[in-house]
């Protein structure tokens, strides 16, 4: 394979898989909306720039036509966009896909992505794209990371860092510069195929304690905690979707924790290494 699509490639998840997949030595085809965004933020000579949209057929036709392997990456903030954007532009990308020689798909999905927790709406989106892609007859390879550390500034709003209801929860953090690497290494390889693998960092660290040390590492951002009803009220009033879904996702990981197994994931592709000490650095 040397030629790789990234969909939703200027995304904050999107963007490490390109560079890394760039450092691999692959040439990558970065697909997004906005065309002129893409040229802006990837300027190397072993790019090429598709403008397309997942829920476009006609675009993607012509986006992926030339390309050997698709990593999708995509995601959704309220339950219509997740199942737009995941399910119904993964079955898109899959139906152009089906007609080409694209040897490979991977695909973004999460770490509590399990059949147990399909009553959240994302999951589920989650889920049905994976089961897509699982019967789209194309070799593949799931990922399932735990909280990415790039998630961390999507909790400051004015200054103010805020923590919806109890944090009782380890996560194991992973930047996104090490699931990057892991993504761009199973490229390099063809023993490790058809698998979901599950990515967890180094560190296992509630929610409060990890965003803690990120405002201790910007002083000017100051911490605070709000239960789930005064955070689902704000929402309801200032009807901000982004507080509405912070609370619910928060909600749901403290009902639901950490799922799977590493292992596989690490011996095939190295464990991942930045703490969150080294990241704040």
């Amino acid at each position: 394979m040397k030629n790789i699509a990234v969909v939703g490639a200027s995304g904050m998840l999107g963007k490490p898989v390109v560079k890394a997949l760039l450092a691999a030595g692959f040439t990558v085809t970065v697909i997004g909306r906005e065309l002129s965004r893409l040229k802006a933020m990837f300027t190397e000579g072993n790019v090429i720039h598709q403008q397309a949209d997942v829920l476009d057929v006609n675009s993607l036709k012509s986006a992926l036509s030339h390309v050997d392997a698709v990593h999708i990456n995509l995601a959704g903030y309220t339950p219509e966009s997740c199942y737009e954007n995941q399910v119904q532009g993964t079955r898109n990308i899959l139906s152009v896909a089906k007609a080409l020689p694209i040897k490979r798909i991977t695909y973004l999905s999460g770490t509590t992505s399990i059949q147990e927790n399909s009553w959240h709406y994302d999951t589920d989106a989650k889920l049905q794209a994976e089961q897509l892609i699982k019967q789209s007859n194309k070799d593949y390879l799931i990922f399932c990371p735990s909280w990415f550390m790039e998630s961390m500034p999507l909790f400051v709003n004015n200054g103010r860092a805020t923590v919806f209801g109890k944090t009782t929860q380890p996560i194991r953090w992973i930047a996104a510069s090490d699931y990057a690497k892991m993504v761009a290494s199973s490229y390099q390889q063809t023993k490790t195929v058809n698998q979901r693998l599950y990515l967890h960092g180094p560190q296992a660290i509630d929610m409060y304690t990890a965003l803690q040390a990120y405002c201790e590492n910007n002083s000017a951002i100051k911490l605070g905690r709000m239960p789930y009803w005064f955070g689902s009220l704000l929402a309801q009033i200032t009807k901000d979707a982004v507080i509405k879904d912070a609370v619910a996702l928060l909600k749901y990981y403290e009902t639901v924790g950490e799922q799977g197994d590493p292992t596989l994931a690490d011996n095939s592709f190295g464990k991942p290494q930045i703490t969150i000490e080294q990241w704040l650095k």
